[in-house]
């Protein structure tokens, strides 16, 4: 059992992560939620594993993936974009929280975006990273507008 109100914050977290889908699912009535890509074919060795983002849209053999994020966990952040990569993605969204815990949703679109461009410069491949942040899943509407997303 968790201790001091760990079960409830997990309960509130998993709560708004199920509420920003539904409302992406609404935005964008083509993103697919939940999609499991392949990373790379089986070899005698074994394969890489999958990916799977929260949402996932392709238009015209392009792909745009969307995370949504609570709070910011830097190996999972580098791992959606190098996933994003080797699936040749062409953007690569985060949505936050700005619930404060050790970050705000400012902090975490800035370590994102410094991550990404570490990240481009060393594999040198173009991925468009995009990295927002909203108090309430009903402000996700005007953010993606905002950012020319939707």
């Amino acid at each position: 059992m968790p201790v001091g109100g760990r079960k409830e914050s997990e309960d509130a977290s998993e709560g708004w992560h199920e509420a920003v889908k539904t409302e992406l699912k609404r935005l964008i009535p083509d993103i697919r939620l939940e999609k499991q890509y392949k990373l790379g074919e089986k070899q005698s060795w074994g394969d890489l594993g999958r990916y799977q983002p929260d949402g996932a849209l392709d238009i015209d053999g392009r792909t745009t993936f969307f995370e949504v994020e609570s709070v910011f966990y830097h190996d999972k952040i580098i791992g959606d974009i190098i996933s994003a990569c080797v699936l040749n993605a062409e953007r690569l969204i985060f949505i936050f929280s700005n619930k404060v815990d050790v970050w705000n949703g400012e902090i975490r679109v800035e370590a994102t975006l410094y991550l990404a461009q570490i990240i481009a410069e060393l594999v040198k491949r173009p991925l468009f990273v995009n990295a927002l942040y909203i108090d309430n899943p009903k402000d996700l509407g005007n953010r993606l507008r905002n950012a020319g997303i939707v």
